[in-house]
């Protein structure tokens, strides 16, 4: 105290010091239940006790711990006996009935022949800090948790699209032509070879859905030979002729989505060929062309062209919806000589990236 003093420093400035300082200074036993010696007079400002009242009751300090930390914060003091220095966090209770946060940095001081002797220690108040941890962790939980309800809703609205999806496929294929046979059996305009027809566009229709949907991600070379060879049963029996020209990598991969589209609008095509053009050959092509990643399918006949009026049609509505859905264009235009010519274009990711969403 005396070096203290030399440097202007008296007593009552101690006490000061300490008083306002937001650190409990403090020594106790050490042995349980590390009854208190001294406590710096903050104490009461910062807990509301006073020093006294620590002091006076050896089991004041462990009477005010939070129940269910009392073993955690033993088996740190136990520590504290072999390493000599040693910090936890714990709750205490204040004289309002509160906790508060303390993060405690203690010591043990021990005599001349190494036995304990006595701790001290200097608990911080860092109940701000704290709340503001524990607050930032609730933060962080309820963001997990809405971006896995986020996440839910995601996969609950990708399976609802692929549910509509269906139906729109069920209602533009084999559904409409169904209706078409039910309104036509109804009026007595059914005949025998109409009949026949529709029950074929039906089954060739189901089977193009059921075929490309069965793997999630799939080549549209596949989808095409399943619908050739379908298609070819369907024009045996008239005097179309088909022609065609593939030129598709088979490491051309696609969501079955997709390729159920770009099929939907190369069925409505031919449909439209062989059951309104009157035409005797059928042309299609499709190309992939690598260095532009562009994706070409053409069907062209030699048939009596497109009617006026023609764009005004169910089929030929949702194929131009289909390609403006896929990000894709759709021209149809009569030859100048004779029959009709239906493309559709669309770019893909490059060759490289095989797996095309």
């Amino acid at each position: 105290m005396k070096n203290l003093l030399t440097k202007g420093l008296t007593d009552q400035d101690l006490d000061n010091i300490l008083l306002h300082s937001p650190a409990i200074l403090y020594s106790c036993e050490a042995r349980a239940p590390f009854q208190f010696t001294y406590l710096s007079k903050n104490v009461e400002r910062i807990l509301g006790y006073s020093p006294e009242e620590f002091v006076n009751d050896p089991h004041f300090w462990m009477n005010h711990l939070l129940p269910n930390e009392m073993a955690k914060i033993l088996n740190h003091l136990d520590q504290l006996f072999d390493t000599n220095t040693h910090s936890c966090t714990y709750q205490f209770r204040a004289a309002n009935h509160e906790y508060k946060w303390f993060r405690d940095d203690f010591s043990l001081i021990r005599d001349v022949n190494g036995a304990p002797l006595k701790i001290f220690g200097c608990m911080l108040d860092v109940t701000h800090e704290k709340e503001l941890e524990i607050e930032e962790i609730e933060l962080f939980e309820a963001h997990e948790k809405l971006e896995e309800k986020e996440r839910e809703i995601s996969l609950l609205n990708a399976r609802l699209e692929e549910r509509r999806g269906l139906l729109q496929d069920v209602h533009d294929g084999f559904g409409s032509q169904l209706s078409t046979a039910r309104i036509l059996a109804r009026e007595r305009k059914l005949s025998h070879e109409d009949f026949d027809r529709i029950l074929t566009e039906c089954l060739l229709d189901l089977h193009l859905v059921c075929d490309t949907l069965m793997i999630e991600n799939a080549s549209i070379c596949d989808a095409l030979i399943d619908y050739k060879y379908r298609l070819q049963h369907r024009v045996d029996s008239t005097k179309v002729s088909l022609h065609w020209t593939i030129d598709l990598p088979n490491e051309l991969l696609m969501n079955s989505r997709k390729i159920l589209s770009i099929m939907r609008i190369l069925q409505e095509s031919v449909s439209n060929a062989l059951n309104h053009a009157q035409a005797k050959n059928i042309w299609i092509t499709l190309q992939f062309h690598s260095e532009s990643a562009l994706l070409t399918l053409k069907v062209t006949d030699d048939g009596c062209g497109f009617k006026e009026g023609y764009r005004k049609g169910h089929g030929i509505n949702n194929m131009f919806a289909r390609a403006k859905q896929l990000g894709g264009t759709l021209d149809m235009k009569n030859d100048t000589v004779h029959g009709a010519t239906v493309e559709f274009s669309i770019c893909l990711m490059p060759l490289s990236q095989t797996k095309i969403e």
